[in-house]
């Protein structure tokens, strides 16, 4: 299975956990179709919406191609966007 799918299949069954964040799987709609997933994280009454993409690996050519798609992405200005890989290193959360 793939990681992007283990990770929704998480979500939709409420195991990513990040307390006191709490975060749901919407549908995918236009403004995200290219995103691996549409998420809302919601912490007491304030909720953010992010376009995600999922990686499986953390070279510095895969975490570029992300940054490029999630660059790229046609949004909606109230929708941020999130990447999720297994690791980043200093340099890659700064340029994030």
């Amino acid at each position: 299975m793939s990681i992007e799918k283990e990770i929704i299949q998480q979500i939709e069954r409420g195991e990513l956990l990040f307390p006191p964040l709490s975060i749901c799987l919407l549908p995918v709609t236009k403004e995200s179709c290219r995103a691996d997933a549409l998420i809302e994280v919601s912490w007491g009454e304030k909720k953010a919406k992010y376009a995600v993409e999922f990686k499986a690996s953390s070279t510095p050519k895969t975490f570029q191609s992300a940054l490029n798609q999630l660059k790229f992405l046609s949004l909606q200005q109230h929708i941020g966007r999130m990447l999720i890989m297994p690791f980043l290193d200093d340099k890659q959360l700064q340029e994030l």
